[in-house]
């Protein structure tokens, strides 16, 4: 079955066409788009009921296997089959001789925000009953025992438990692929990715990380006709953080701004991979893709006129609607008023320290993490796709929250505090 040949089928899971969105003149004729949508996928045993899903790539084949595989993240993620999971306590686990992420590793919210009782939280505690499910640690290639609030979404506690350990889920590390290791890089790398955009965000008021434009990174890399194509383009503002030094892989953030219909929007996008290089392409194609994204979204009103709705950003798309809602408020964001300075800019950053070049357990000790957990959560139906879709869990790294209220600030230094004031842009 060719990739195409799954859409818009009644019997199958991805009921909708595959759509083809042309590029907008401030896009670069280099880069594919599609985008699908999958109805009554509670039907089928998923806990939502439709799924819609896109992708951008360097070419058509590329977009159109990342939409398929964006829509089996999401759908695996759902599937949630709970005859596999385990309900006990980290200390009847470890009794029965299950290896098992320690609670006290699990640390999602600061203490400032657990003791904060108008918020709610609660900390995974050794003696609380959770559900578990079995992956295996990358660490020692042994199997371990997982939550399953961190492997699922969405997920609802059973047995009666009503801890709020996670105000809501978070796709984080969730990544398909063509087999185990392709899925486990994608979902590491968003892992990386995703805490390396925590730490820039929430540390904005006493960290600065080194930033580019475009002028710099042509220069750097001359040869290269893809970041020409990407980098090289007249109609939009490009800023390019590095963010490598927060996590053992080049990391780069790109905030884009363009003119529409006489209003300054604003993208970004952010990649980690083993080279510097293939990060910029991938960070720059998934700012791209937040350009159809966001006018979307300015269509849908999610705000209305007073910059005080930003505690009604609860979901990803209204963090990503925000500054364009409120342009205005770009001045007051440090790393978004640096972003549109002329000044400020860096040379190229070359990291230091343990740097991977592959996911093996000895170049993963290597950095220091504690634990990198996968578990394998791909349907049947998936599988005839000959796709994975794997959870990657990192327990040392900060996930990013769609929630404002709710920002996952327990991986993060508490010491000079957090950058609160205005939601996250990322989507």
């Amino acid at each position: 079955m060719g990739a195409k040949d799954i859409f818009n089928s009644e019997a199958g899971f991805i009921t909708g066409p595959l759509y083809y969105i042309p590029n907008r003149r401030f896009i670069p004729p280099c880069v594919f788009q599609t985008s699908t949508t999958g109805k009554n996928l509670s039907l089928l045993g998923a806990r939502t009921d439709e799924i819609t899903a896109g992708s951008m790539g360097l070419n058509e084949e590329e977009s159109v296997k990342g939409t398929i595989g964006e829509f089996v993240e999401r759908y695996a993620g759902a599937a949630i089959y709970r005859q596999k999971f385990v309900n006990a306590d980290y200390h009847e686990m470890k009794a029965a001789g299950r290896n098992a992420l320690d609670p006290d590793e699990i640390r999602l919210f600061s203490e400032r925000q657990l003791a904060d009782r108008s918020l709610g939280l609660d900390r995974p505690s050794r003696k609380h009953k959770i559900d578990w499910v079995e992956g295996q640690d990358a660490l020692t290639g042994e199997k371990a025992w997982v939550p399953a609030f961190m492997v699922y979404l969405p997920y609802a506690h059973q047995h009666g438990e009503h801890h709020f350990y996670m105000p809501k889920s978070t796709s984080t590390g969730l990544a398909a692929g063509e087999n185990f290791a392709h899925a486990f890089h994608g979902g590491f790398f968003e892992a990386a990715e995703r805490h390396a955009f925590s730490r820039f965000w929430y540390k904005q008021h006493v960290e600065n990380p080194p930033m580019y434009r475009k002028e710099t990174l042509l220069k750097h890399f001359p040869e290269d006709k893809t970041l020409r194509q990407l980098y090289d383009n007249p109609f939009v503002e490009i800023a390019v953080f590095d963010l490598s030094e927060y996590v053992p892989v080049e990391c780069v953030a790109v905030f884009m701004f363009y003119e529409y219909k006489g209003k300054r929007m604003q993208t970004c996008g952010a990649s980690a991979r083993f080279t510097k290089r293939d990060a910029l392409v991938k960070a720059a194609v998934e700012a791209y893709q937040g350009v159809e994204y966001g006018l979307s979204l300015q269509d849908k009103k999610l705000f209305g006129t007073q910059e005080s709705e930003a505690n009604l950003a609860d979901d990803f798309d209204k963090h990503f609607d925000f500054y364009n809602s409120f342009p205005n408020l770009r001045k007051e964001v440090p790393v978004l008023r640096r972003s549109i300075e002329e000044e400020g800019e860096s040379g190229l950053f070359q990291a230091t320290g343990s740097r991977l070049n592959a996911l093996t357990s000895e170049q993963l000790k290597s950095c220091g993490l504690h634990g990198v957990f996968t578990v394998d959560i791909t349907p049947e139906d998936i599988e005839e796709l000959d796709l994975k879709v794997i959870r990657t869990v990192v327990p040392d790294f900060a996930l990013l929250t769609g929630d404002h209220r709710y920002p996952f600030l327990g991986r993060l230094d508490e010491e000079d505090g957090f950058y609160t004031d205005w939601p996250h842009p990322f989507p």
